[in-house]
């Protein structure tokens, strides 16, 4: 799941964070990895930022 979520552009530390709080962010539907749309309204300023910065194709990554 980590090299998941770097590989789409997160960054080391903001990774630790999804992953410490996986329930609220990660969905795993048939073995893939998804993140979940709740992650959008994170409170981690650090998250919304690197949403923002990353490819616009992170839709594809994001389960309702």
């Amino acid at each position: 799941m980590i090299i998941f979520l770097q590989r789409i552009g997160f960054s080391r530390e903001t990774v630790l964070y999804i992953r410490a709080n996986f329930n609220d962010f990660i969905e795993i539907d048939n073995g893939k990895i998804f993140l979940k749309k709740g992650i959008l309204n994170s409170s981690n300023k650090d998250i919304r930022k690197e949403l923002n910065d990353l490819d616009s194709n992170i839709s594809e990554y994001i389960h309702d």
